[in-house]
């Protein structure tokens, strides 16, 4: 019982990073649409920290 808890978490924290990058992707596309560079540099360090992120679920794993 123990490891499909641990599986399920596994499993909304990826679908979690995975939602995340697609919304600051679509920031990004926003932004250079708008010419609103606040907002791209902004999903840009989102991104980053999703990078790191995903790196330590691969290392948990």
């Amino acid at each position: 019982m123990q490891e499909k808890n641990s599986l399920e978490q596994s499993i909304n924290l990826c679908k979690s990073v995975d939602q995340e990058l697609s919304d600051n992707i679509e920031l990004i596309e926003m932004g250079e649409m708008e010419g609103d560079e606040d907002i791209i540099q902004e999903a840009e360090n989102a991104i980053e920290a999703l990078t790191e992120k995903a790196g330590e679920l691969e290392f948990q794993t």
